[in-house]
């Protein structure tokens, strides 16, 4: 049903925002504010980020902003975005 679709949609509020060379727990504070998701970060967040993006889904411009920092972004069980610094993979 069109219904459907449209709840999704505002369940998934989309940010727009331009950073230059800013510290990264800066912009994912900022991703926060304005989209009102519960991020947890850890200690390890460190570094600074460029990042544009423009009408881009809230999870989205989370994982793109600490991908840049060695980091991944996960869903807990209640809905809250955890991050956490990624685990070499063995090649």
């Amino acid at each position: 049903t069109p219904a459907a679709p449209a709840a999704e949609a505002k369940q998934r509020p989309r940010v727009f925002f331009n950073f230059k060379d800013t510290e990264v727990t800066k912009v994912v504070a900022t991703i926060a504010k304005i989209s009102g998701a519960n991020i947890l970060m850890p200690a390890t967040l460190t570094g600074k980020v460029t990042v544009q993006l423009k009408n881009v889904p809230v999870r989205e411009a989370l994982e793109h902003t600490v991908e840049q920092v060695g980091h991944t972004v996960t869903e807990d069980a209640k809905g809250i975005l955890v991050v956490s610094k990624k685990v070499a993979t063995p090649k």
